[in-house]
């Protein structure tokens, strides 16, 4: 199978410097990282909006923000 993805540069660079720490062209870890993903659905999948938002509930959290955890 052929597959085309169009990166934004920042993702490319991004793959692009992971590869070659790991010693492989680019279009290897892509590879790589596709055969690695599970065969099923046990991983659950986290929308962008919901990790920001946990990102967001932490860096609260730490500046003592919340009451509901308190520092």
């Amino acid at each position: 199978m052929t597959l085309i993805v169009d990166l934004s540069p920042s993702e490319e660079a991004r793959l692009r410097r992971a590869a070659r720490e790991r010693g492989v062209p680019p279009e290897e870890l892509a590879r790589q990282l596709i055969a690695e993903l599970p065969a099923d659905d046990t991983v659950p999948r986290v929308s962008d909006e919901l990790r920001n938002m946990g990102r967001m509930a932490l860096r609260e959290h730490a500046a003592g923000r919340t009451e509901e955890f308190p520092v």
